[in-house]
């Protein structure tokens, strides 16, 4: 492991003492997963000879319904094949088995179904306060804190830019420097996608899990180190039906592997953060659109104030004279400042960074709108100018404005 890595890392996070680690599933009240624990050992006890299954592996909903299965296949066995020999008594003890194996079927139902109802009504109430967010920015931060906040443990999102995958924020509720240590990392290391699994979901645009960090070279390696997951669930956020960006989590803390259960789950964030993305990206839109009719307007009001001045009384000397007067005032006003329109010469995207210079963004800023690098957006001004033949970017825009 790298030294960024463990520098922030305990040596608790490193040893990563405690139980093994569980199969995904939904949780089950400790007290009723204590009485199918005390129902399976009842069990062994009655059939010593068959000591499957094994107490310790019931942790969840489905461990334990696996283990009621066998413990009631095993009774009727029993029963059955006239084991044990004790006789009446023992039989007695068999069938009380059985009545508590049904039991305990039906409160699992029970807790599945509330924590059904449970994680939905968490899921409705986190999701909608993403409503509220208005930028990019700040909808990837809060849907990392939304996304913990429907039970994941760590949440990161992602965006896809030129197919590289750049780290935007990570969410950590009960460690902030961990998280800080993460998104630094995955800064510091963006990755091309088509040789990691998110090429699944850029081809698929479905979510997906990956259990196999530890030996799997499809991996983004220095994300692992520094947050020595052990399997996790990523989902794709979509925009016009491109892949944008991504949404990871994981269940750390809980010490859980993630499964089917989680993958839905986070599809269902990453469906309302794609349409939450959508419209913000089209009120950025709209911005610059604004901006464009503010300038307009502006340019509009000059023109009127310069055609104000030239409608002044001529100077003495006939309509000679008044005719000259009003060329040389057209010669000098420059018209061409009322006229809008983009150079033909510019791509899509050219304008597009064009309008946004013109609205007076910075290029971190244009890059941040149009979901793309710094970089990147240096190279589309530099375009811009060689096409335009503007020595600088204000010259751009003049000679766009033209």
């Amino acid at each position: 492991m790298s030294e960024a890595a463990t520098s922030s890392i305990s040596v608790g996070r490193l040893n990563e003492l405690g139980e093994p680690w569980a199969l995904p599933g939904c949780p089950v009240p400790l007290e009723v997963l204590q009485e199918v624990r005390d129902t399976v050992r009842a069990m062994q006890f009655l059939v010593p000879q068959l000591a499957d299954p094994d107490v310790d592996e019931v942790v969840d909903v489905r461990t334990a319904t696996a283990a009621l299965s066998r413990v009631w296949q095993l009774a009727i066995g029993a029963i059955d094949a006239g084991q044990p020999d004790a006789g009446v008594e023992s039989r007695r003890k068999l069938l009380e088995v059985l009545g508590r194996v049904r039991n305990f079927e039906a409160r699992l139902r029970e807790a599945q179904a509330r924590e059904r109802e449970r994680a939905s009504d968490v899921f409705q109430q986190t999701m909608s306060e993403l409503e509220n967010t208005e930028s990019t920015e700040a909808l990837l931060q809060r849907a990392t804190e939304v996304v913990c906040g429907i039970g994941f443990d760590r949440a990161i999102a992602s965006t896809l830019q030129d197919g590289m995958w750049f780290t935007n924020a990570v969410c950590i509720p009960t460690d902030e420097a961990w998280a800080t240590e993460i998104l630094r990392v995955g800064g510091a290391h963006p990755q091309k996608v088509s040789s990691l699994f998110e090429s699944i979901m850029v081809r698929g645009k479905k979510a997906i899990c990956v259990t196999s960090v530890s030996t799997d070279e499809r991996i983004h390696r220095p994300l692992a180190d520094i947050s020595r997951v052990h399997s996790y669930v990523a989902a794709p956020i979509l925009q016009k039906g491109l892949v944008v960006g991504f949404l990871h989590a994981d269940r750390y803390f809980q010490r859980r592997y993630v499964g089917e259960p989680d993958r839905r789950l986070l599809t269902q964030a990453a469906r309302s953060v794609s349409h939450l993305w959508q419209r913000n990206a089209l009120l950025d839109r709209l911005g610059v659109i604004q901006s464009g009719l503010a300038s307009l307007s502006d340019t509009a009001t000059g023109a009127a104030d310069g055609y104000a001045d030239i409608t002044m009384p001529p100077p003495a000397g006939g309509v000679g004279r008044a005719n000259s007067f009003m060329r040389s005032q057209l010669d000098t006003y420059p018209r061409q400042a009322v006229r809008f329109a983009p150079a033909s010469s510019l791509s899509t995207r050219e304008s597009e960074v064009l309008r946004l210079m013109a609205a007076g963004e910075t290029n971190s800023a244009i890059a941040a709108r149009l979901f793309v690098t710094d970089e990147t957006v240096k190279s589309h001004v530099k375009q811009i100018l060689r096409k335009l033949h503007a020595r600088n970017r204000a010259e751009a825009v003049a000679k766009w404005l033209a």
